[in-house]
């Protein structure tokens, strides 16, 4: 009987000493903990970057094509395992947003392509349509009741924001901005335009410079006219799986407001400025298509940058000031319903 409980207290040290033996050292420990922590830098840098792509696929509401995404794993016993378990946890939440965000993306490309699929004729159709796009809108560009509504509209807003904001009182008849035309704007890369000009005038003797202000639209806008939403810019349908056939502008009423809003915003801020400011100054400026400059960071890397950064943050937040402003108004509705309603040219 002795002899068996002394075999048995000789086995149980035998089988401790052996755990003692393979436990992880503190440098196995630290190695995985070191690598841990890459991967989930990582992954971390394939959430925002593949995040970020899909945000900007969303807003032209085109499919996403993402490569799979492998995230290598070191080989972790369960000692090491329990010795780094809030990294290894933190990494495989990370893992699992991972895959929920592809399957998502997966999600998102079925959808659109059923929607393409659905709606490939009538864009078809358009791309062969708006080959002759220009002679298509050529009547409405002499259209007299387009022009006033549209400058009508434009001066009331205008008007409006500066009496609100106390920046000047200005006649609505004898308004300093109007509505000049449509145009051709397709090589120029813009919706609209805000061109600006000083004018001197003098009164008893005395020389003023007051700014007027002309703001054209792209014309392409006009195809809307025709049931139109869509400028299709490319189509072809011999594409691979899951890439889009199509890529197009937005030119429905929605992004039509956009454009007003975006060069009234510039019309108010070089009116604003004018008060102030000499021929040589510079009046407005945005985030979208602001002068840019090259500068070098500390890291000695060029970098492109607004020059006029705090004339563009103005912009905005007079975009999103006179945004709110039309939006909630009775003239936007029925600017919308007469834009929408107003006869359109058969195609």
């Amino acid at each position: 009987m002795i002899g068996i409980l002394i075999s048995f207290v000789i086995l149980a040290a035998g089988f401790f000493f052996c755990l003692w033996l393979i436990r992880p050292s503190s440098f196995q420990i630290q190695e995985q903990r070191r690598q841990l922590k890459g991967e989930i830098q990582e992954i971390e840098i394939t959430l925002q970057e593949i995040s970020n792509t899909w945000e900007e696929a969303k807003r032209r509401n085109e499919p996403l094509e993402i490569k799979d995404q492998l995230i290598t794993s070191i080989n972790t016993d369960k000692k090491i395992y329990q010795e780094n378990k809030a990294l290894s946890e933190e990494k495989n939440d990370k893992e699992q947003k991972l895959v929920k965000l592809t399957e998502a993306i997966s999600k998102w490309n079925f959808d659109k392509s059923n929607e393409y699929n659905n709606t490939k004729e009538e864009n078809k159709r358009w791309w062969q349509q708006q080959k002759k796009w220009k002679s298509m809108v050529e009547p409405f560009l002499h259209d007299k009741e387009i022009h006033r509504l549209i400058d009508q509209f434009m001066k009331t807003f205008y008007y409006h924001y500066l009496r609100e904001n106390f920046i000047v009182e200005e006649d609505l008849q004898k308004s300093s901005l109007k509505f000049g035309n449509f145009l051709d704007l397709e090589n120029y890369g813009e919706r609209g335009h805000c061109q600006t000009n000083w004018i001197q005038q003098t009164s008893q003797g005395i020389k003023n410079n007051e700014i007027k202000m002309i703001i054209n639209l792209d014309k392409r806008y006009l195809l809307n006219k025709f049931g139109m939403t869509k400028y299709i810019t490319s189509f072809n349908e011999n594409v691979e799986p899951g890439q889009a056939y199509v890529h197009f502008l937005p030119i429905d009423f929605s992004d039509f407001m956009k454009t007003i809003i975006h060069e009234l915003a510039h019309a108010i801020q070089s009116k604003k400025r004018s008060l102030w400011s000499s021929l040589d100054d510079e009046l407005t400026q945005c985030e979208s298509s602001g002068e840019r400059k090259i500068i070098v960071d500390s890291e000695g890397h060029k970098k492109s940058v607004l020059k006029y950064p705090q004339l563009a943050a103005e912009h905005t937040e007079i975009s999103e000031k006179l945004e709110r402003m039309v939006k909630k108004s009775d003239e936007y509705k029925k600017f919308q319903q007469w834009w929408q309603t107003f006869p359109k040219l058969i195609s």
